[in-house]
């Protein structure tokens, strides 16, 4: 079903280029921001008829942006300081703006709320192949539109198999099929075979072993709270 709010995007670098292909199959209307003329032509490349350039770090710029109320509006810029002083920017602007910041760790996620984040994703310890493959995914695109709606911290995370873990020798299948509030399995990095991601509707077969690092989203909380009871 299309989502007819509009979805905004700025930073249309590696990080804003898949989530704007991720969840252009949810919404309508998804317009692309950015202050480089090469991220704006590549999103026009991509198929992303509505582009604007805007410079991030002029706060009189804002005032002019077509963006309604109760538009979705992700700063995902690959510079952390981008998508602060823009979050900071658009909360000045737009009072009640539904606004979701990229960071880069857990200790950016404090200064992107008191900025004025509605919800911060935090992108820390998994690589960054990881993540974007993981944003394509239609499964977790599915689970991050209905996130939005709801005031939680995402943090993606690897979460690595010690030893004594009571999911040695689980196959990665009845892992997913396990239910374990506010968390959504993505997959796993066997660190014996290769650094590739394995994802969880592909990898069923794959049995959990020591060192082994499980993939996972969820709220900050929930995601700290598996861990300690995996390991």
């Amino acid at each position: 079903m299309i989502n007819a709010r509009q979805l905004i995007v700025f930073g249309f670098g590696d990080y804003g280029e898949e989530i704007a292909k991720s969840l252009r199959s949810i919404y309508n209307d998804i317009i692309i921001f950015d202050q480089f003329d090469r991220h704006l032509i590549k999103a026009k490349e991509e198929g992303f008829a509505k582009t604007v350039k805007v410079n991030v770090h002029d706060d009189f710029s804002f005032s002019h942006l077509d963006i309604q109320d109760d538009a979705i509006v992700f700063c995902a810029f690959d510079d952390e300081s981008f998508n602060t002083f823009l979050t900071l920017s658009l909360r000045a602007e737009f009072e009640v703006l539904n606004i979701i910041a990229i960071g880069q760790t857990k200790e950016s996620m404090h200064k992107l709320k008191m900025a004025g984040a509605s919800k911060v994703i935090i992108i820390e310890e998994t690589g960054a192949n990881i993540t974007y493959n993981m944003l394509v995914h239609p499964v977790v695109s599915s689970f991050l539109d209905q996130m939005l709606s709801i005031d939680h911290d995402l943090n993606i995370a690897e979460i690595i198999i010690q030893k004594d873990s009571e999911i040695i020798g689980k196959k990665l299948r009845d892992l997913t099929q396990r239910s374990w509030k506010d968390i959504i399995i993505l997959g796993m990095i066997d660190k014996e075979i290769s650094q590739d991601f394995i994802f969880a509707h592909s990898g069923y077969n794959h049995k959990v072993d020591e060192g082994d690092a499980l993939v996972v989203l969820g709220k900050n909380e929930a995601v700290k709270a598996l861990t300690l009871s995996l390991n």
